[in-house]
Parts: C-alpha cells; structure tokens; sequence
C-alpha cells in the first residue's frame, strides 16, 4: 500500500506502510507518524515540517525532492539499514543559548557550511594538555574551525540562539569519527590529551548508554558543557556536568549548571560533548543509538535509566555562595571492581577558575564519579579539596540512596571527628586558601557487630595511640584472641593470635603504614569491629 498525503495539516499520530508527499503538510507538536517502508517527498514544491517534539520513523528509504524542516527538539529516526536519496532539502533547527553564552555543537547535516552565533572555535586534542581548561590562557586546543562542521565532530559556539542547520543531506547510518588515543596522564603539561570533543551527528536524540556500550575502548564518562555566564572568559573544567552508568552530577556553581539537573544519558540533536579516550582509534555512532528528542528526557534530568541499583552518596561543598558549589558522587555497586572501571569512574576534571574543587581519590587520580564493589568489612576514600579563599564552609550529604546494611561516615582527622552521614546532614568547618590532600575521608562500613552472644555485655574493648592497640578485657580469666586488620581496600594486612589478660593489653602496630584501618578481634564469647587511625 503506497498513501498519497494531500492533506495540509496532520493532527494525530499514524502508522503507514508507505507515504508519499506531494504537497505542504505539517506535523503537530509531540505528534508521532511511522513509515514502516519508504518515504518520499517528491517533488520540489513538496515540503514536511516537524513542529517541536514531533517525530518522523522511517523504516526504509527516505527520498526527499523538496523540503524537509525539522523544528527544534523534533526527531527524524530511521531504519537499521535505511538510506537517503532525492536532490531536496533539509533544515534543522536546535535552540541553545544567547547572550554572551557558548555552547557546544555538531551538525546534524551533511558538510554544513558556517557555524552557529558569533565566533566559533573547534578542538584540536593533539594541541591541548590534560584537561581541556584555560590555564594556559588561551589553552591551544581551542583554535579557529575550517568553513566546514564535520559530522561526529564537536565546537564551541558563541551566542547561538535558534541555530539552523541546512543542507541537501542527514546524517544518517555509521557515522565514524577518528580520536586522539594520547595516554591520559594529569601530571603532563605537555601536548595532547585523551579528552575528545565530539557529538550526535543526528537529527534525533542519542542515547548515550548506547554508545558507549557500543564502544569499548572508549571510557564510559560523558562531559557536558554548561557556561557558567562568564562568556567563555575561560573554558573552565568546573563548567561540565559529569554522566556515566554510576550515575550523574551537575557542573559546579548554582547546584545544578544555571539552575538545570544534572544530565540523564541523552543529548539532543546538534549537542557535542567531551569523552575520554583509552586507545580507540574511532568513535562509532549508528542509527540503533538514536531516541527522539523530548523535553523531559534530553541533555537533562535528575536520574540516568541504568541508575537504579547500589548504593550511592552525592557530596558536595558549598561556599559563601554558589560559585561554590561543588558535587561528587561516591556509588557501591556490585559489578564494579577495585581498579578504575571504564563505565562508572570519571575523573575530574580540574579548572583553574574554579572557586573551590571536591575530587574523591583513588588509583592516583582525582575523581568526580567513583565506584567500587560493596567492602566486606571497610573502605576509606580520601578526599582532595581546593578552595580559593578563607571562609567557612559547609560539606553536604546532598542525596544518599540504597544504604541498607551499610554506614558512610565523614572523616575530619585534624579536628579527630567521625560524622555519620544522613541524607541532608550539614558539616560547617572554617577552611584557608589551599589544597586539602590529607584531612577527610570518606568511611564505608557494615554496622558492626558486638557479641556473639547478644544478650551479655561485650568484654571488650580496644583504641589506638601511638602505634600501639590497646585491648582490655572485662574477663577474669585468661582468653584466646584473634586480631584482623584490614586496609581501606578490604585487604587483611595484619593477623595475630594473643592470648588476653584480665585489664589492658598492648599490640605494637609498627610494621602498618599511616591510614584508616577496620581492626576486628574475635574471641570465644565476642567479636568486636572498630575503625581505627594511624598517624
């Protein structure tokens, strides 16, 4: 069956098995039409108009002769194997901001010409450093672009608006990109880095999840640019929103990227973004990753679709005011591992214009998103805090989720503090100017068990001082003991057997290095865990 559109106003969803559009029609808003097979317009008087939301599925061949406009946030989707054809039209349109704003685009058209708003810059990798920030001022990644937008390729563009995009062809099908594969090192300054600017070649939404399933070599974090209203005065690594399977955190400032949430896992038509390359030499985007563009569900939203199993807190630090701001997400999930795992680790990505940084660190990095595996016993992450001034400020447990079973605790070593966190919790401290690499801790623990036999008073107890543990016991007569002690990373790094007198005994801890320690003593009637610190 081959239907003939004549109609000039299409009010209501359908699905066809074939169309072919020999006039003007115009698609409502959020309005969904299906073409199981081919569709066609076909001549060059023929015109299809997508209003906002809309969304065209095509799944065979498209052969446009006319004009297709696609208005913003509305979706052309398409076939496995569906192809373009015709010597028609095509215009795209994408909203993004205005008044001395950049924002990150890509072209959702074939070799479009020019570039969105006033002053336009592409990204060269093999020219910048580590972090794709201004602190080299200007930063030599960020140079001027040829006259053409490639697809699959990212750039930042200044006081865009309404952007359109024209051409006499849509992305569509593979879409391959090259990246920059240099080893990712935060100490370099010297040329190259693994941070490549990219973006959804299509007009249609992407689903990220997708792409970096999609993708193996390729790290699964996601960068999203949100200008802080400086106008670029720098490219400021504290202005990207952070998305990976762990979950997802905002840029810095205003809690929450000019007042928007934190990113969901999918981006609309012509928005580009930063990822981290391990040793992929392409970056692959297909038709099977496209979703269509809605309001609700594009570039922005509290919570991602995988993010729904674990147990996960978002900690931030917040200042005199929300230039401040600044959020991590620490998450226990059970198919993580110990080392940096590629879809839920992301590193951070420090800025020098930034008024203050939270990184939790582990494997020698400094990260925005850290996942690991529940701990059988314990696990201490430390925390990294730069602030640019003297002030009093505020750490908050913003959101905590799934912590059944398990403790975090807030851990100040100057001031000798354990704080056990609960959701919305506030912890004041007055702070100088300068970097905190050694002073709070995250504490993970399973509540602790106190007597095999619940219904006596324990029999023992025990602290440290000055690489010494102490025990006492309450029992009169002599008792066999075992004593663990396990690292931050759940690893039995001491196991001693000692038999324990009536009062106060001592075990020298010489031979453990300074940290956080989980200590368990196991006797016949008891069995006591504590956190202990070694200084």
């Amino acid at each position: 069956m081959r239907l003939f559109i004549v109609c000039f106003l299409l009010v209501s969803s359908g699905v066809f098995a074939q169309v072919t559009n020999r006039t003007q029609v115009y698609v409502n808003p959020g309005t969904e039409v299906h073409v199981v097979g081919d569709f066609s317009n076909s001549t060059g008087g023929s015109s299809f108009t997508l209003d906002e939301e809309a969304v065209l599925y095509v799944g065979a061949d498209v052969n446009n002769n006319g004009t297709m406009t696609l208005e913003n946030d509305a979706s052309l989707l398409r076939g496995a194997t569906s192809a373009d054809g015709g010597s028609g039209s095509y215009v795209v349109k994408r909203q993004s901001t205005s008044a001395n704003i950049y924002s990150f685009f890509s072209a959702p058209v074939t070799n479009h010409s020019g570039f969105p708003g006033s002053l336009a810059y592409a990204y060269d990798e093999t020219l910048s450093t580590q972090y794709p920030d201004d602190d080299q001022d200007p930063d030599p990644g960020w140079v001027s672009p040829g006259g053409i937008m490639n697809p699959g390729e990212g750039y930042a563009c200044l006081d865009a608006g309404l952007a359109t995009f024209s051409g006499s062809q849509v992305n569509n099908g593979n879409v391959s990109i090259g990246l920059n594969t240099e080893v990712y090192d935060p100490a370099s300054s010297a040329a190259g880095t693994p941070f490549n600017l990219v973006g959804n070649p299509y007009p249609s939404g992407l689903d990220l999840e997708e792409l970096v399933t999609d993708n193996p070599n390729v790290f699964g974090s996601i960068y999203l640019w949100a200008d802080d209203f400086t106008g670029g005065s720098g490219y400021s690594a504290s202005d990207y929103a952070v998305w990976n399977l762990a979950g997802t955190i905002p840029a810095s400032g205003n809690s929450g990227a000019n007042g928007t949430p934190a990113p969901n896992g999918y981006i609309k038509t012509g928005q580009a973004f930063m990822l981290r390359n391990d040793n992929a030499p392409n970056l692959t985007f297909n038709n099977s990753q496209r979703v269509e563009n809605t309001l609700s569900n594009a570039f922005y939203r509290s919570s991602a679709p995988s993010q729904n199993n674990g147990s996960r807190v978002w900690l931030s630090i917040n200042g005199p005011d929300e230039t401040y701001f600044n959020q991590i997400l620490v998450a226990l999930l059970d198919d993580a591992t110990n080392n940096e795992d590629r879809l839920y680790d992301a590193v951070k990505m420090v800025g020098g214009g930034a008024s203050s940084t939270l990184s939790s660190f582990a494997h020698g990095n400094n990260y925005a998103i850290l996942a690991f595996p529940p701990p059988q016993y314990a696990q201490t992450i430390p925390l990294n805090l730069t602030v640019d001034r003297n002030e009093s400020y505020v750490f908050k447990a913003d959101v905590m989720e799934g912590f059944n079973g398990m403790e975090v605790y807030f851990v100040d070593n100057l001031l000798g503090t354990n704080i056990l966190l609960e959701e919305g919790i506030e912890i004041p401290v007055a702070l100088n100017e300068g970097e905190y690499t050694n002073r709070f801790y995250l504490n993970f623990s399973s509540p602790f068990v106190v007597g095999v036999d619940e219904v006596h008073e324990a029999s023992l107890d025990a602290w440290v001082n000055q690489n010494l543990l102490y025990i006492q016991s309450n029992e009169q007569r002599v008792q066999q003991i075992v004593v663990d002690i396990f690292d931050a990373k759940g690893s039995l790094v001491l196991n001693e057997s000692e038999n324990l007198n009536l009062g106060i005994n001592t075990l020298a801890l010489n031979e453990l290095s300074k940290g956080i320690y989980v200590m368990r003593i196991t006797s016949d009637n008891d069995v006591l865990s504590k956190q202990i610190y070694l200084d």
